[in-house]
């Protein structure tokens, strides 16, 4: 309830076109409410909180209860921070880039049992998301640096200085 009145705040402060404005906060907080949004975030951070300290216990060794405890009192804490932060720049991003029409289609979707696994399945999937491009960055990375090399080397062949 406290991120709807925060939600409800941050949209009043809007720049005012009347009863438009109006009709796309409410149907802003509605999506946010029926898709659990901030829930659904907080699920999110919480998993990938949780595969950092599995990181963390990985680099440092087996790290005790205690400092596990203090990660992840600290990590929920900051999180849930960002979580609002986040909620209200997209209540707000919402509001100033979708129509009314746009918004209603939105929060069909978010009733419907596919909006509602959608939402369910999101913070699993981006844990796996995370995983999956840990994997395949440092290969990324060594691509575009040997590809970036080798432009180089021909631009410098080619304009001597």
């Amino acid at each position: 309830m406290r991120i709807l009145t925060i939600l409800l705040f941050i949209l009043s402060a809007l720049p005012a076109f009347a009863d438009e404005t109006t009709e796309k906060q409410q149907l802003v907080v509605e999506i946010m409410k029926e898709s659990r949004m901030t829930e659904t975030m907080n699920k999110s951070l919480m998993m990938v909180g949780e595969q950092l300290k599995a990181n963390l216990q990985k680099l440092q060794g087996q790290m005790s209860e205690e400092k596990a405890a203090v990660f992840q009192e600290v990590f929920s804490e900051e999180m849930s921070k960002m979580t609002n932060q986040t909620a209200a720049f997209s209540a707000g991003f919402m509001v100033e880039n979708y129509t009314i029409d746009d918004l209603k289609v939105m929060l069909e979707f978010y009733k419907s049992p596919t909006g509602k696994k959608s939402m369910a399945l999101m913070p699993e999937m981006m844990v796996k998301t995370q995983k999956f491009m840990q994997s395949v960055l440092p290969g990324t990375f060594s691509n575009i640096q040997q590809k970036l090399q080798s432009r180089f080397d021909a631009l410098n062949e080619d304009n001597p200085s």
